[in-house]
């Protein structure tokens, strides 16, 4: 959601991940370029196209979704000087961050894990590009298979995007008016 809300607004994005997947979907996102996260990222190939996507200096923004230590520390590395690290992937994982790297590139570093009532913004995003949309649910369960949608998002090997839970409406229930 993040590459194509800044795509829409005409930022150059770099997605990086570790499943093929995911970078696949941030590129029909709108992301510009994707890379393959491996054991030595960014291998030279990557530090030299980041290199002349930003004029040698390195992103402007990172924002880290997926909650793994390392890739933190990365986007440390990465960072251009008084650039924007935003923390949105939840981990208990601890990273080994110098404070030293954070005042000399004067890195502003954020988390965020709430919408911020940005909600409808979202949804609008999602209204102006419908194929996005139905591009993100891979999976659909009826509530009474509950454990079977948590199976699926458990299973690595099973490229899963969102999962809809789908939920009877009690009878006589209209829709958008809750009791």
């Amino acid at each position: 959601m993040a590459a194509l809300a800044l795509s829409e607004g005409g930022v150059t994005v770099v997605a990086a991940d570790i499943d093929e997947h995911r970078t696949a979907l941030a590129a029909a996102f709108g992301a510009t370029q994707t890379m393959l996260v491996g054991p030595a990222f960014p291998d030279a190939a990557q530090r030299e196209l980041l290199a002349g996507l930003t004029d040698g200096a390195g992103p402007q923004i990172i924002i880290e979704a997926t909650g793994a230590p390392a890739s933190l520390e990365n986007a440390i590395r990465l960072i251009a000087p008084a650039g924007r690290i935003v923390q949105v992937g939840i981990s208990s994982g601890r990273a080994a961050v110098a404070i030293k790297d954070l005042t000399d590139k004067e890195i502003d570093l954020r988390g965020s894990r709430n919408s911020r009532g940005l909600i409808p913004e979202a949804l609008g995003l999602l209204q102006r590009h419908p194929d996005a949309a139905s591009t993100l649910i891979t999976h659909r369960f009826p509530l009474a298979d509950l454990a079977g949608a948590f199976r699926t998002m458990a299973d690595r090997t099973v490229p899963t995007g969102k999962i809809v839970i789908d939920v009877a409406r009690p009878e006589g229930a209209v829709e958008g008016v809750t009791r």
